[in-house]
């Protein structure tokens, strides 16, 4: 239940993160060995410039490198190095770095294992209005991790996350249709098209973690 709940609520960070890949290719295509290859050296060429902006002070090429270092995607898997990388990302203010560290403290990976660290990390970033933060802490709450459980707390916060990602989600479609405006129509549509499946999906992952708490506790859906 632990690791399947940090599936859930973070698994579109990475999906907006890797989208681009995504894009490339059409569905249900096989990729060709020329196709691989090409891909393997756009990845390590991104690679490379997401370590030059690292070195430069960049805190989003900060959480994409350890995204990948997290996830082992064209470099050897270390959870260790992306907690280093994620550490110097919020220290430069990054909220999703924030939730990360939070995740990695909850599951103890890359770091000893300790609830009350991950909750810090997780509080610090609800404070700024990050619904998969606040849905982490809802979480704990229903579990009694690294906090007193209480089934109505966690209601109530499952409840503001899942409102502030529709909020947010509705907000960066349009800032993201804004900025399209100008470009070539089918550039434009095939980019807002992915954005938009992107930002949808976060959407859905922090209604699912809300729609699995209910279904865990039902007489609470219908008080709040």
């Amino acid at each position: 239940m632990q690791k399947n709940f940090a599936v859930i609520a973070l698994s579109a960070i990475f999906l907006t993160n890797t989208s681009c890949f995504a894009a490339s290719a059409k569905q249900g295509e096989i990729p060709s060995k020329q196709t691989a290859a090409e891909n393997a050296k756009s990845l390590r060429e991104k690679i490379r410039m997401l370590q030059d902006r690292v070195k430069a002070g960049d805190q989003q090429a900060m959480l994409d490198l350890g995204g990948f270092y997290e996830r082992g995607n064209g470099v050897l898997k270390s959870p260790a190095k992306a907690v280093k990388l994620y550490y110097k990302a919020v220290r430069r203010g990054n909220i999703q770095a924030e939730v990360r560290l939070g995740t990695l403290y909850f599951d103890g990976r890359g770091v000893r294992q300790n609830d009350a660290k991950a909750i810090e990390y997780f509080q610090k970033a609800a404070d700024r209005n990050d619904p998969y933060a606040i849905s982490s802490l809802a979480y704990a709450y229903a579990n009694g991790r690294g906090v007193p459980q209480d089934s109505n707390k966690a209601a109530l916060l499952f409840r503001e996350a899942s409102d502030l990602a529709k909020i947010q989600s509705d907000a960066r479609l349009s800032e993201e249709a804004n900025e399209k405006a100008e470009a070539l129509e089918e550039k434009k549509a095939e980019s807002h098209t992915y954005y938009k499946q992107a930002i949808n999906q976060e959407y859905t992952n922090v209604q699912e973690a809300t729609k699995e708490f209910y279904r865990a506790h039902p007489k609470l859906h219908s008080e709040n």
